[in-house]
């Protein structure tokens, strides 16, 4: 009979995402994901699989834990404009809190481009779950007459989503917000 494991296998999940969300794929080694799990290489191995089905997980792991309560929060009943905002809301609430690691999709976005046609087609399912829960709730607001005439909200979802790309992005080099807020201030304008 085997051994059981001796460690909690979401917790180590969560590290590997820290990790690569910190320095990239190609930047991470396996003995830094080791030491940062607190796995030996083999229980990495035998649980995880190679260092791309890791990657694979962790960026699937951190889809769970910040697209969808995002996905969410836009999807919620109630105003789909208010739900638009709590959302802008956010992102400028985190870009104040300075410099950060950006958001580990839009970091394997620039660091694989089309490269990987797995991870290309891991980015683009959860890019569009982002686009959708914004056009959701855009639509909602132009039935209910809360977005200006004329502004289509599949085309307010893109901008959108490329928005929230873009901030976490610019937001590992503008310690102060500012991007974040003029960018941010825009696109509410868009929204009135």
């Amino acid at each position: 009979m085997g051994r059981p494991r001796e460690f909690d296998r979401e917790t180590a999940l969560e590290q590997a995402m820290e990790l690569f969300w910190a320095q990239g794929y190609e930047a991470t080694g396996m003995t830094e994901l080791c030491d940062q799990m607190g796995l030996g290489r083999q229980s990495l191995y035998n649980t995880f699989g190679d260092k791309e089905s890791l990657f694979q997980e962790a960026l699937t792991h951190y889809g769970q834990r910040w697209l969808r309560p995002m996905v969410d929060l836009l999807t919620a009943p109630g105003s789909g404009l208010a739900n638009v905002e709590a959302v802008l809301d956010f992102w400028e609430k985190r870009a104040q809190g300075g410099a950060s690691n950006g958001c580990l999709m839009a970091n394997t976005i620039a660091e694989f481009g089309m490269k990987d046609p797995k991870l290309s087609h891991t980015l683009g399912a959860m890019l569009g779950q982002m686009e959708n829960a914004f056009f959701e709730a855009l639509d909602r607001a132009r039935v209910d007459d809360e977005l200006p005439a004329g502004r289509d909200p599949r085309t307010l979802a893109r901008m959108l989503t490329t928005l929230g790309q873009g901030l976490s992005a610019v937001g590992k080099l503008d310690p102060s917000g500012a991007f974040a807020r003029d960018a941010i201030a825009s696109a509410r304008e868009l929204l009135r």
